[in-house]
């Protein structure tokens, strides 16, 4: 480039790009300078010589918290259509936690029935959640993504005929939960991971928050749906609602370009996949640190038995005060998912100062003396807590090899949700020893001492250090598009 015939405008436009600046000090415009060479006299000047720069150009600091970051997963096309798919999916089956839930009140009217489907939903991800990571990491995650979605959609159909012709019965409930809950162990684990591939290494911590928007979101309008057509209706139409919800899910899971996707090599079905992953997460201090952590959080977030407490026997403030502070939760939540959005190097350190933070506002809100501040205290617990989570999900993401990150993902899901039914009735034990305050505060106890235990991992793990492993050699589309049940071998 000769600086002296780039015209005006366009010498304004490069300068605006503060990249060129180097490029240009290699070309003898140095970066910083107070004013242009004098020009001998007699001499002529170009016909657009460039203005002098009158003090230096330099590169802003790049700030940890940017707002066009936060919803930069967006902006890619196939991670858009996901978006909106699964905002419709998720909020139907929110409804129909809601109207199952009220299905099995008016069946049975116990809640020990009550806990034992929640059991039944969520055992299988407990036990098979590694599983179902392994599968992830196998085949084709958009087709067994659309295989798990048809397979959810046709259970709440199902669901739908038994409530709608009087036949249903309190087994075939839990029957439909258990099948749910099997149905939930593979398509957790292959969601979170094809996020990394609609939208690459770089955006994952935007998908993942973005995520978190979708269940909080879901948590809000869901319910109240819910509550409005189980008045009017009754639990029936929650169920057909949720059935319909999943051909949006599906029709944006087909839409979605292949070959736009970030590929990687699928792991080539063998004996021993399943114990490799867990042995890869135990042996690195970080993954291992991270998964104890999030299993910890499940104590936090199983507000179904804490709050029910606080609002009744500590609050005194009834079924009103229980929806208030989970809607509070709900609202701070969508804060939180933004934050950590907006986060451009997820990291351990940063992991772990918000992981004490949620600890601390946690036990903070079990001493609230009203509702008026336990709401407040309630929406600060969103923010931060969610804002923990987000980034500890992305963050393991991103540390662990692309081979395994599927399986890995399964180890997450085994920790959360998947160990809320063992969370939940430790939850439990401790609001019926001790009260409600206890039982919240239990909670953020566990994720500092988890925190503690995982100290030194986490901060090793440094912005510095943020870049994620390389992928290996990509798939050709043809082994992309390869049916589920064929392993496809990479190309060379």
């Amino acid at each position: 480039m000769i600086w002296g015939a780039v015209p005006p405008a366009r010498a304004l436009l490069l300068l605006s790009d503060l990249r060129v600046i180097p490029a240009l000090a290699k070309q003898g415009m140095p970066g910083k300078m107070a004013a242009v060479r004098p020009r001998p006299a007699g001499t002529r000047s170009a016909p657009h010589a460039p203005a002098p720069l009158v003090q230096a150009v330099r590169r802003p600091r790049a700030s940890p918290v940017r707002a066009g970051r936060a919803f930069a997963a967006l902006r890619t096309r196939n991670y858009r259509l996901y978006f909106c798919g699964q905002l419709v999916s998720v909020t139907g089956w929110s409804m129909q936690t809601l109207g199952q839930s009220w299905l099995v009140f008016k069946l049975t009217g116990s809640g020990i029935d009550l806990g034992g489907v929640v059991t039944a939903q969520f055992l299988p991800m407990l036990v098979f959640g590694s599983y179902g990571g392994m599968l992830a990491d196998r085949y084709d995650k958009r087709r067994l993504i659309i295989t798990t979605q048809v397979l959810g959609g046709g259970l709440a159909l199902v669901l739908g005929l038994l409530t709608a012709t009087g036949a249903v019965r309190l087994w075939m409930v839990y029957a439909l939960a258990l099948a749910t809950g099997f149905v939930s162990s593979v398509d957790l684990p292959a969601r979170q991971v094809f996020a990394t591939d609609m939208v690459g290494p770089t955006l994952v911590s935007s998908a993942v928050s973005m995520n978190e928007v979708i269940i909080n979101a879901s948590r809000v309008f869901g319910p109240a749906i819910a509550g409005v057509v189980i008045t009017r209706f009754g639990t029936t139409p929650c169920f057909f609602i949720n059935a319909a919800s999943f051909l949006p899910s599906i029709a944006a899971l087909a839409m979605i370009r292949t070959a736009d996707l970030h590929h990687r090599l699928r792991a080539t079905p063998q004996r021993g996949q399943l114990m490799q992953g867990v042995r890869y997460a135990l042996a690195a201090p970080l993954l291992r640190s991270l998964i104890l952590m999030a299993a910890a959080s499940a104590m936090v977030y199983n507000f179904g038995v804490s709050l029910p407490f606080m609002a009744e026997r500590v609050l005194h403030s009834g079924a009103g005060g229980y929806g208030a502070m989970v809607a509070a939760f709900g609202i701070g939540a969508l804060g939180g998912a933004y934050f950590a959005a907006s986060d451009p190097h997820p990291n351990g350190r940063r992991v772990r100062t918000l992981a004490v933070l949620t600890g601390m506002v946690v036990i903070v809100s079990a001493a609230m003396p009203n509702l008026a501040f336990e709401l407040a205290a309630m929406a600060l617990t969103g923010v931060i807590s969610i804002w923990f989570i987000s980034l500890a999900n992305a963050v393991t993401q991103l540390r662990t090899t692309p081979a395994m990150r599927g399986r890995v993902m399964g180890l997450w899901s085994m920790a959360l949700p998947g160990s809320l039914p063992v969370s939940g009735p430790l939850v439990g034990w401790v609001a019926g020893l001790w009260g409600g305050r206890e039982a919240l505060a239990a909670g953020g106890a566990a994720v500092l001492v988890t925190t503690v235990a995982g100290w030194r991992a986490l901060a090793a793990d440094t912005p510095a250090s943020s870049t994620p492993p390389a992928d290996t050699t990509p798939l050709s589309t043809a082994a992309e598009d390869a049916p589920i049940g064929r392993t496809p071998q990479p190309s060379r």
